[in-house]
């Protein structure tokens, strides 16, 4: 399965560049290829997101994500659980992001990636 960072819960959206406060998870299957969604409960919380939502890409059984900005706590721990990390195509959906990984067009990237965080982007 491969996680990526989406920004609506539809595999024609775009990928949510923001790892920790993004919307939803999509969740594909490649072997039934076929999307599920997972609403991101910690795009609100003021500290410790990035590890929660670690959290929940473990619990989801992947070991592949896509996605965008992702902080250093967030990448430590994805990697101390050998989870590959990819950057994602910002303004691209979901459904290319699958493909253009399945492409080996995507970078697959080995340090955090700073983002910005304000209270004042919601």
């Amino acid at each position: 399965m491969i996680i990526l960072t989406a920004s609506e819960s539809d595999e024609n959206s775009n990928l949510d560049n923001r790892f920790a406060r993004c919307k939803f998870f999509a969740v594909y299957d490649e072997e039934k290829n076929s999307y599920s969604f997972y609403e991101n409960n910690t795009e609100n919380v003021a500290h410790g997101a990035g590890p929660q939502a670690v959290q929940k890409i473990l619990k989801l059984g992947s070991n592949v994500l896509i996605t965008g900005n992702i902080g250093p706590k967030a990448m430590d721990v994805l990697q101390s659980s050998k989870i590959s990390v990819f950057q994602g195509l910002a303004e691209k959906s979901i459904k290319e992001n699958i493909q253009a990984y399945k492409d080996g067009l995507l970078e697959q990237i080995n340090t955090s990636i700073k983002g910005t965080y304000s209270p004042k982007n919601y």
